[in-house]
């Protein structure tokens, strides 16, 4: 979890506004924490799906955190949590950069959060860019077209 971290919006950076939110963590949320409410949920990249989602009817929001740029298990987390039927607000957070800014929101993820220390090396006027030129693939194109969801 990122303290000090700018929400990516393709108008630019904003203040994180979840960072005022009550924060969860996978261990308390199995040992039955009541009263989830308005909670975000903060996983690790490769936390194990199975153990989140007997809980997602209850979850509003759920933080993937990316340790490096380079472990996509955090994508992978996300799309089954997706495809497992979470329909609550998810946050990619961490060691991302803008070329995987497309995988971002192919695999539902609602929000990016980033360290203020990677906003001073990858400029917002450069993720402004990448998000305006991230166009959906031809197999999102596809899979809209046919109403199928992406391979």
């Amino acid at each position: 979890m990122i303290n000090d971290s700018i929400l990516i919006t393709e108008a630019g950076f904003i203040a994180n506004d979840w960072a005022s939110r009550s924060k969860l963590s996978l261990a308390e949320l199995n040992q039955g924490i009541e009263g989830i409410g308005d909670a975000v949920l903060y996983v690790e990249g490769d936390a194990d799906p199975d153990s989140i989602l007997p809980y997602i009817k209850d979850l509003s929001a759920i933080s993937i955190y990316f340790s490096t740029f380079s472990d996509g298990r955090g994508f992978s987390l996300a799309r089954a949590l997706r495809d497992g039927g979470f329909k609550g607000k998810l946050q990619a957070e961490g060691e991302i950069v803008p070329d995987q800014l497309r995988h971002v929101r192919q695999l539902g993820f609602d929000r990016l959060v980033i360290s203020a220390e990677r906003a001073e090396r990858m400029t917002e006027d450069h993720w402004i860019d990448v998000a305006a030129s991230a166009l959906p693939s031809y197999q999102m194109h596809i899979s809209q077209k046919n109403k199928r969801k992406p391979i």
